[in-house]
């Protein structure tokens, strides 16, 4: 199984920024050239901007910043998007992309869009908006947590004579779940996750092999490539703000 980190080249942040918070970016992003084009008449912008660092971006953010009378910014949404292959392909240096966003009517003229947020192949890191850059650690530490719930009940089964290995993983995992689904929120689409240990545990029960009974070395097979992964979410969590696009 290849788990596409976030959600590939799908929102993984479209969020409504609860706290009301004024978020004033200290520095423009150096990696990215950028400019905002807004039509009053409709409401609507385009966002241009071209990628002149020396190295891929895999993941990338842009948020609406409204003026505040106090000379600040107002951030109240910011929508992110992960380019991580095999799904997608990395923001390329010299390639340009373009981005329509519709904003609320009431917003004033001078609310502009920006990217706020790059982060590059060598899990370097240009940011001006601090509370999107710690969603996306916070993100991936609970995927990682998640994956690892999976992992170490593979694990535990693993090192038994239990010859029924399926049911006594799936009895596991669906322990560890049913405190998650008796608080799961009814407001969720049908298909949606409460949290990364309901996204990881369902999605692990959706696998092919784990349809019948599997074997020890279809476990330790899976097991390996999953840790893997882990590894791999670690790593997007561990990520170094430079701010210099170098």
């Amino acid at each position: 199984m290849k788990r596409t980190l976030l959600v590939g080249l799908l929102v993984f942040l479209c969020l409504e920024v609860a706290d009301g918070a004024p978020r004033l970016p200290a520095t423009e992003i150096k990696g990215v050239t950028q400019t905002w084009t807004y039509d009053a008449t409709t409401h609507s912008g385009t966002l241009r901007f071209e990628n002149i660092a020396h190295k891929p971006i895999v993941a990338y953010n842009f948020s609406v910043y409204v003026p505040e009378p106090d000379g600040s910014e107002f951030s109240p949404s910011s929508t992110g998007f992960s380019l991580e292959p095999p799904s997608n392909q990395p923001f390329m240096p010299g390639e340009v992309k373009t981005q329509t966003v519709t904003l609320n009517p009431d917003d004033p003229d001078s609310t502009r869009v920006a990217v706020d947020m790059v982060i590059y192949d060598d899990h370097t890191a240009e940011v001006t908006n601090a509370w999107v850059f710690e969603r996306w650690i916070d993100d991936y530490n609970k995927q990682a947590d998640a994956m690892q719930k999976v992992a170490d009940a593979i694990d535990a089964e693993l090192r038994t004579a239990n010859p029924n290995h399926k049911q006594a993983i799936q009895a596991e995992l669906e322990r560890l779940l049913a405190p998650l689904k008796a608080k799961k929120n009814p407001k969720l689409p049908p298909n949606g996750f409460e949290s990364e240990d309901e996204a990881a545990i369902t999605e692990f029960f959706t696998q092919p092999f784990f349809s019948r009974n599997p074997t020890d070395d279809q476990l330790s097979a899976f097991l390996s490539s999953y840790r893997e992964e882990i590894a791999e979410a670690r790593a997007h969590a561990n990520i170094q703000v430079v701010n210099n696009g170098e």
